[in-house]
């Protein structure tokens, strides 16, 4: 009986343990004092240069923003191919859904786009076009 206390107090511990450090690595991920390695660049830099990804365990991508541009750049047709697939075979789905988000959503919208057609600028922009 005693050992299984034992067990279970040590294994509190470890996740006590576990969880500090946790909480210390993002904290310190937040007030960006902390180094990360890219998975593909193989540079250690700072954590500001990485996306969020809520997945991961430190909830930063593993590679840096520079790297997911560059895949970005060098692979711009076939990002855009994959894309246009994915819109035709979902087309009816994606056209419904949206339909329903913009009725949903009606009020919220009018407000944004009075918003938008007020601004300075775009009243201008509507004035020299006219």
């Amino acid at each position: 009986m005693l050992q299984h206390f034992q067990i279970v107090r040590e294994t509190l511990k470890a996740v006590k343990i576990k969880n500090i450090y946790l909480e210390t690595f993002k904290n310190n991920a937040i007030n960006g004092s902390m180094n990360k390695m890219c998975s593909r660049c193989k540079l250690e830099l700072c954590i500001s240069n990485f996306g969020k990804l809520k997945a991961s365990k430190d909830d930063y991508r593993f590679d840096c923003k520079n790297c997911r541009k560059e895949y970005r750049e060098s692979n711009k047709e076939n990002i855009k191919i994959k894309q246009n697939e994915y819109y035709n075979k979902f087309k009816n789905e994606l056209l419904d859904k949206n339909k329903v988000y913009r009725e949903k959503k009606s009020t919220i919208i009018n407000i944004q786009r009075k918003e938008y057609r007020n601004r300075s600028e775009i009243k201008n922009h509507i004035r020299i076009k006219k």
